[in-house]
């Protein structure tokens, strides 16, 4: 999944579950409105499962990521040091 498609399903799923809250608002709590709202908070979750998934194995990703970390890590460190 690239940068753009993974922004895409973010969005989607901060407006379904916005949605969500709005469509349960007010229903009875009975066994077939909580099956309704787990159904989709159970598919918010997996999507977003996916993207941190896909994120974790992109091996460019990963990369960035410990190069930042190693420059916070150098930029600490150097501020102690002053």
């Amino acid at each position: 999944m690239d940068k753009k498609k993974a922004i895409e399903v973010c969005e989607m799923i901060a407006n379904d579950q916005k949605n969500d809250v709005e469509q349960f608002e007010g229903k009875p709590f009975n066994g077939r409105t909580v099956a309704e709202y787990f159904g989709s908070q159970g598919a918010a979750i997996a999507a977003l499962a996916n993207i941190v998934k896909q994120l974790i194995e992109n091996e460019e990703f990963n990369d960035m990521r410990i190069s930042k970390l190693n420059n916070e890590v150098g930029r600490r460190i150097n501020g102690a040091l002053l």
